[in-house]
């Protein structure tokens, strides 16, 4: 008897064969399956791809492309680290991609392939970085100042040297908070309102290794009664900018610079550096240090309620150092919980917590403490100089839901500076 592989088949010789099979087959197990044809022409049947050819592509993509290895999750600058759930959507997608460009029916383990007036595929590479943009590093465009605009949704790679502003990453909030500084003098705290935003994207040129920049801005407004010692009412505006590299698995940092105007009974302009590295494990866990370093601090007369002459005051961040465990929930609940604890510059404590919960599609809640605990005696002025702030808000995502997306890689890292994660002494 002869017999041949399915590479020797003559077309006529495959569909007589094929013929023959379905006819002896029982007619519950006869399911045909189409292949790409075109739209005026009928869609003939065709052999199944078999399990083994499917796992074969699979292992050939899997060696080329192994986004979880061990090295790479410490690689400072490379793609975001995906989660085994995600990576496994990618191959999955890889395996369609692969027999479609191999002209092989697309039939997984017994599942009809696509019907093919329905979008095709796209190439691998736009599901590697979904929310960079599709090709934004597959196609070495960007080295040609006559290459036209690049479909990612956040720029147009060449003709266009800034980023166009995006909806998605955007985050408005408001809410309340209540604080108290060595500014208080021992005496009354400061409580009011504040409003604000924190945006995010990748940064120009440097998306193909995930690494993202956010601006955001929180304005204040406190003390709307006179008290013991100042009679004007408190406004304050906090700007942060920072870089960032998100993952869902591995190492994740960013650094940020954040900027006060607080004007009182004084009117001062401080900065500080702030920093976060962190290691995710899969899913849900996260522990990381956070610190926060004084860069600028600032002179300025303090004008007393009642005093005829002001006094020169210099005023400067508090240095702060915090771990911190972080859990964030799964895609379906969003959210995420953080606890913290450490210690200042200046040889006092830290105790922190806060948390954001999705309420409705794009909305949720924010709130969140943190608490300075002074080095010096009770009866030895610690009262002076403690500090803490509480606050609670709402923030609306319109580009977004607030449950977040784990491949959405470029939102904001840091929240908005506040007189918790900016806290200042007197010099």
């Amino acid at each position: 008897m002869r017999t041949a592989t399915r590479a020797h088949f003559t077309v006529p010789a495959g569909l007589l064969l094929l013929a023959i099979l379905v006819g002896s087959a029982p007619a519950d197990q006869t399911q045909p399956v189409a292949t790409r044809s075109d739209a005026s022409k009928s869609r003939p049947t065709v052999v199944r791809t078999s399990a083994e050819s499917v796992e074969e592509i699979r292992r050939s993509l899997a060696t080329r492309r192994s986004p979880t290895n061990r090295s790479a999750r410490w690689n400072l600058f490379g793609p975001p680290r995906r989660s085994p759930d995600r990576v496994a959507q990618v191959q999955q997608h890889d395996v369609s991609w692969q027999m479609h460009q191999n002209g092989e029916p697309e039939e997984i383990h017994g599942q009809p392939m696509m019907d093919p007036s329905l979008p095709q595929p796209m190439p691998p590479e736009a599901v590697l970085m979904p929310d960079i943009g599709p090709a934004s590093c597959a196609e070495p465009c960007c080295g040609n100042l006559l290459c036209g605009p690049g479909p990612g949704p956040y720029f147009s790679r060449c003709l266009v040297p800034f980023p166009q502003l995006s909806w998605e990453n955007l985050a408005l909030f408001g809410g309340v908070q209540g604080f108290k500084g060595p500014a208080n003098r021992g005496l009354d705290g400061s409580f009011g309102f504040h409003e604000g935003l924190n945006w995010g994207a990748p940064l120009r040129r440097a998306e193909c290794h995930g690494i993202g920049y956010q601006l955001g801005f929180r304005a204040t407004h406190n003390n709307f009664y006179d008290n013991a010692f100042a009679s004007e009412v408190r406004n304050q505006q906090f700007y942060t900018g920072g870089l960032f590299h998100r993952v869902d698995h591995g190492l994740q940092w960013g650094l940020a610079i954040d900027a006060l105007r607080d004007d009182w009974y004084f009117d001062i302009g401080l900065t500080q550096m702030r920093g976060e590295f962190s290691w995710l494990y899969p899913y849900t866990h996260e522990f990381g240090f956070e610190f926060a370093i004084g860069l600028r601090d600032d002179t300025s007369e303090s004008i007393f309620a009642g005093a005829q002459q002001g006094v020169l005051e210099t005023w400067d961040p508090v240095d702060q150092y915090l771990f911190f465990y972080r859990r964030r929930g799964d895609e379906c609940v969003g959210g995420e919980g953080r606890l913290a604890a450490g210690f200042t510059g200046n040889g006092g404590g830290l105790l922190a917590a806060d948390f954001d919960l999705p309420v409705a599609d794009a909305w949720s809640v924010q709130a969140g403490f943190r608490f300075l605990i002074p080095k010096e005696p009770t009866n030895a002025g610690a009262n002076t100089t403690e500090s803490w702030n509480v606050g609670m808000g709402l923030v609306w995502y319109p580009g977004r839901t607030a449950r977040g997306v784990p491949g959405n890689y470029y939102r904001p890292l840091f929240d908005v500076a506040d007189n918790g994660s900016m806290m200042f002494k007197q010099l």
